[in-house]
């Protein structure tokens, strides 16, 4: 994995942005993109285990920072030029299975049932799609595009609306995640198709 003195962005170019670089200064070298993949999938259990409890707002908690590490260990992949096939993989995984996680979850209790079918099924066959590909030559594993990056931040507003629902109930928290819900799968069609 190509390794970066901490002032350039992937390509060699010096990083002007002051927040990538006190991130880079705080943020030991150790700590790689890949470790914050890895720590995202190990989260997805305790997820699990507070919406079985019925903890919503630690499930909210919970899953927010598991969006926030998403966020952050893109930001340094790019700007430690970290980015490897390996990490390609291992972040939308991480995704999609929290995602997954959580809307299996949903299924069992939110009104809107037939939408989260929709989301689960697509994202499933998303994962489908993507481990038939891994290994088959001539195809390379591609980055997020900015379709994909914005059907994940809908998904994340979506559900962390939906779990807010859930700890606190009042019905515009309710009708919000459903219609950022519904968006997140028409960005998430929309970026299927900008890979064909």
């Amino acid at each position: 994995m190509p390794k970066s003195n901490g002032n350039t962005a992937a390509g060699g170019k010096k990083n002007n942005n002051i927040f990538i670089q006190i991130l880079l200064k705080i943020i030991p070298n150790w700590v790689t993109p890949n470790l914050l993949s890895i720590l995202r999938l190990a989260m997805i259990p305790a997820i699990a285990v507070c919406l079985t409890l019925g903890y919503y707002a630690a499930t909210l908690v919970l899953f927010i920072s598991a969006a926030l590490l998403d966020t952050l260990d893109g930001t340094l992949a790019r700007a430690r030029n970290q980015i490897s096939d390996w990490g390609l993989i291992l972040d939308p995984l991480a995704d999609k299975l929290l995602i997954i996680a959580l809307v299996s979850f949903l299924l069992l209790i939110y009104p809107f049932k037939l939408l989260i079918i929709y989301v689960l099924v697509f994202d499933l066959f998303i994962i489908l799609i993507s481990v038939l590909q891994i290994g088959q030559p001539g195809i390379k594993i591609k980055p997020a595009n900015i379709w994909g990056k914005s059907k994940m931040l809908a998904q994340v507003i979506g559900l962390s609306l939906a779990l807010l629902w859930l700890a606190y109930p009042a019905i515009p928290l309710l009708y919000a995640s459903a219609l950022i819900i519904w968006l997140s799968l028409a960005l998430q069609i929309k970026s299927a198709v900008s890979y064909l």
